[in-house]
C-alpha cells in the first residue's frame, strides 16, 4: 500500500489603506497587501483561453504562490465627474510555469512538468469620468509590465509574462435620448500578447519537435475592436415603479471588422520551412490563413 504525501500550508495576508484628503477635491490612497494563491492556473502559452488549462492545488512539489503589492491613488473631483491616477508595484514569488513542450494530456505526474519561480510588474492607470447632460464619457489608460525569471525556463534569464500587455486604452460615450432609448460606443486597443515563434525543427525518434526561441519574445499584432449599443426600455412608468423591466437591445460587434489574430499554430511545411497559421475570431466563427 503506497502512503500519498501531504503538506500543509498556512500563510497571513495582511492589508492596510491609508486614506488623506488633500481639500475638497483631492484624496491621496495608500495601499499594501500580501496574498496567498493555494490553487495553481496552469495556462497554454498558445491560446489567451484553452479548454487544456488545468487548475493544480499546492502540495508537497507545488509551493502557493504570493505576492506583496503597494499601490497608490491620487484622486480628483470635477465638475459631475472624477480624474485618477493609479499605480502598483507587485513582488511575486512561487509563480507557476509550464516548461517547453509540456505534456498535460493523461499525465499523472504534471508536477514534472512545472517549474516555479519570481516574478515582478509594475504599472500606472489614468482613468477620467465625465458628464455632460445627456452624455456620459470615460476613458482608460493604463501602462504595464510584467516579468518572470525561472530556473530551468528560458535559460534562466528574465522574460515578459505570458500576459504582458504595456498599453491598453478603453474608452466608453453613452447618450441617453428621453427616458427609454439609451445608446453606447465601447472601444478598446491594446498591445498584443507576448507570443513564442519556434526557430526551426528538430528530428526525434521520427517525429518533428519545433525548436523555440527565447520564451516571449515576439508579440501578436495590436488589438483593436469597437462596438455599438442601442437599448430600448419598453416598460411604462407606472411598471418601473413597481420593478418590473422590459428592454430591447441592439448591438453591432467589431464595427471596422478588425480580424484580430486569436491565436498562431505552428507546423513544417513540405519544403522543411516554418509555416505560421493564423487563426482569427470573426464573428462567431473562426478563420484560419497560413502564412
Amino acid at each position: 500500500m503506497m502512503l500519498k504525501k501531504k503538506k500543509s500550508y498556512y500563510g497571513l495576508e495582511p492589508r492596510l489603506s491609508l486614506q488623506y484628503k488633500l481639500g475638497a477635491d483631492y484624496a491621496l490612497r495608500l495601499g499594501y497587501s500580501r496574498s496567498y494563491q493555494y490553487l495553481q492556473l496552469l495556462q497554454n502559452d498558445e491560446l489567451a483561453f484553452s479548454s487544456l488549462e488545468a487548475w493544480v492545488p499546492a502540495g508537497p512539489n507545488i509551493k502557493p504562490q504570493y505576492a506583496d503589492v503597494f499601490s497608490f491613488r491620487v484622486n480628483r473631483l470635477m465638475y459631475k465627474g472624477n480624474i485618477g491616477l493609479e499605480g502598483y508595484w507587485k513582488k511575486m514569488g512561487n509563480q507557476v510555469e509550464l516548461i517547453d513542450h509540456a505534456q498535460l494530456i493523461l499525465n499523472p505526474f504534471i508536477e514534472t512538468q512545472l517549474r516555479q519561480g519570481n516574478g515582478r510588474a509594475y504599472g500606472l492607470e489614468l482613468s477620467i469620468n465625465q458628464r455632460f447632460g445627456d452624455l456620459s464619457a470615460s476613458m482608460l489608460y493604463s501602462w504595464s509590465r510584467s516579468f518572470r525569471k525561472i530556473n530551468g525556463i528560458n535559460k534562466g534569464k528574465e522574460y515578459v509574462a505570458n500576459f504582458d500587455i504595456p498599453h491598453v486604452l478603453k474608452s466608453n460615450l453613452s447618450y441617453d435620448l428621453g427616458r427609454s432609448v439609451h445608446f453606447s460606443a465601447f472601444y478598446t486597443i491594446h498591445t498584443g500578447r507576448p507570443l513564442t515563434y519556434p526557430i526551426g525543427f528538430m528530428e526525434y525518434e521520427g517525429i518533428y519537435v519545433p525548436v523555440y526561441s527565447s520564451r516571449n519574445s515576439q508579440r501578436m499584432p495590436t488589438f483593436s475592436r469597437l462596438d455599438l449599443n442601442c437599448s430600448v426600455d419598453l416598460e411604462t412608468s407606472q411598471q418601473r415603479q413597481r420593478g418590473t423591466r422590459h428592454t430591447l437591445n441592439f448591438g453591432l460587434y467589431n464595427v471596422f471588422n478588425q480580424r484580430n489574430p486569436l491565436y498562431y499554430s505552428f507546423s513544417e511545411d513540405s519544403n522543411g520551412n516554418l509555416a505560421i497559421k493564423k487563426t482569427r475570431s470573426l464573428d462567431g466563427y473562426h478563420q484560419s490563413v497560413t502564412q
